[in-house]
């Protein structure tokens, strides 16, 4: 099991990096921070079903760049041509086929389906906590103040997270 602490320094550092060109379109550092968090996710999740061609610290890293480099380009789009929002954002979102993306996030469990939602929001707290702790720790105390979680769902959580 990987830990996401191993790999903070790639995503804070990209993070900072991106943070002030993105800092007109919303965006900040702690939102960056949980956007490098959740592609963290989604490379371990590659890894485990399909492996990786590279090794995994440059898959992380360039699975980010390309993210921040799309909310970057995004951004340009946005002041070229107002607030729209056209159909390649959302099949970047979710892939070509939505109902995968779906049944992946039915098929989860609910602390899951919770943990998923947090991450996403991205919120203050969690990240302040993320600066000082490793990732599991720090979920796990966010979990347990803000979200009065009991240890029984914390452990199950985990153990289904792997």
């Amino acid at each position: 099991m990987r830990n996401p602490e191993d790999y903070r320094h790639i995503i804070f550092g990209l993070a900072y990096q991106f943070g002030p060109s993105l800092k007109s379109s919303g965006y900040d550092v702690e939102d960056l921070i949980g956007e490098g968090y959740l592609i963290f996710m989604e490379i371990l999740q590659t890894e485990r079903e399909k492996g990786l061609t590279c090794e995994f610290e440059a898959a992380l890293s360039k699975g980010l760049k390309q993210k921040l480099t799309y909310l970057c380009q995004k951004k340009r789009t946005q002041k070229r041509d107002g607030e729209t929002q056209d159909f390649s954002d959302v099949e970047e979102l979710i892939g070509k086929n939505p109902w995968k993306k779906i049944e992946d996030y039915i098929s989860l469990s609910e602390e899951a389906k919770e943990v998923v939602s947090i991450m996403g929001s991205s919120p203050k707290e969690l990240i302040e906590l993320l600066r000082t702790n490793g990732f599991r720790d720090a979920l796990t105390k966010y979990l347990k103040k803000y979200c009065y979680w009991e240890s029984e769902d914390i452990k199950r959580f985990w153990a289904d997270f792997g």
